[in-house]
């Protein structure tokens, strides 16, 4: 099952990055240290309210078919509802990614100004794992004469995919493995809320 298939966006969406880091503090000095560690992932949460009836029954559906949060899904960020940049080509990276935060990638429109704005979303299937992976634009990408563009985000590369591995820049999103869910009644009204985490790891 898609969350898609309801046909109902949600009331109220968060996306958040659960970066892996930890702090200590210096007892002598009072003095604070964070250290951060490879492996941040994506926390998805969407809430809907004054559903119908076989609304609600959808979401109890679907909370059922992700077997206790244990089965692998597809999420897309629902999060995403306002892409600022043009995001027009069937793109693919160029060459092995050599950098933790930048991607080289063709089949852009060619010579088009903000194709990913700051904020924008892509993301990609890690043809090894076959999970796929969300990542945030940091700096403007803008395609060049031949349809070329750099991008540059965050979090940080975990897998460095091959060279003609596919971007999807409309309807991004990532591999959950963990799904809170609850469905509430009052009437004939329903109201769920649903939070998806993302499996970093192949299993």
């Amino acid at each position: 099952m898609n969350i898609d298939d309801l046909g109902i966006g949600p009331t109220s969406v968060s996306l958040l990055l659960d970066e892996n880091t930890s702090s200590s503090k210096n007892p002598f000095t009072g003095g604070s240290r964070i250290t951060r560690m490879p492996g941040a992932k994506w926390t998805l949460t969407a809430n809907w309210s004054k559903l119908q009836p076989a609304e609600g029954n959808f979401l109890d559906a679907y909370i059922a078919s992700t077997q206790g949060g244990a089965a692998l899904q597809r999420v897309r960020d629902l999060s995403y509802t306002h892409p600022q940049g043009v995001r027009t080509g069937s793109v693919v990276t160029v060459g092995a990614a050599v950098d933790g935060n930048s991607l080289s990638t063709s089949g852009w429109t060619a010579g088009v100004t903000k194709q990913l704005a700051v904020g924008d979303r892509f993301s990609f299937i890690d043809p090894v794992s076959g999970l796929e992976h969300l990542y945030v634009i940091s700096v403007q990408a803008n395609s060049d004469g031949s349809g070329n563009a750099t991008l540059q985000f965050y979090p940080e590369l975990r897998i460095l995919p091959p060279a003609g591995t596919a971007i999807n820049i409309l309807a991004p999103g990532f591999t959950t493995l963990g799904l809170k869910g609850k469905v509430s009644r009052s009437g004939m009204a329903v109201d769920g809320s649903l939070s998806w985490e993302e499996a970093i790891y192949a299993l």
